[in-house]
């Protein structure tokens, strides 16, 4: 009975890992464009990367680089 239920838990374990992975680099590109100074996308990758972590916590990192950049641009009211 347990040997019926290893297939449909594999899919899954590699459907969150794949999750993961895509949020991660989500991330990634988008602290590459606030290095960058391409602030207005990075704006809209960080915006992405929140909603892709969903119910979950996500990183500190992402809103403080979030704040960051509505800082520089001085959006004030775009600031939550």
């Amino acid at each position: 009975m347990l040997e019926n239920l290893k297939p449909e838990a594999e899919p899954n374990a590699k459907e969150s890992k794949k999750r993961r992975e895509v949020e991660e680099i989500t991330a990634m590109k988008a602290n590459i464009c606030y290095l960058s100074g391409k602030l207005y996308e990075s704006e809209d990758i960080f915006l992405k990367a929140i909603k892709l972590k969903g119910n979950r916590k996500p990183d500190l990192i992402i809103y403080l680089r979030l704040g960051n950049v509505y800082l520089k641009r001085k959006s004030w009211n775009d600031a939550k």
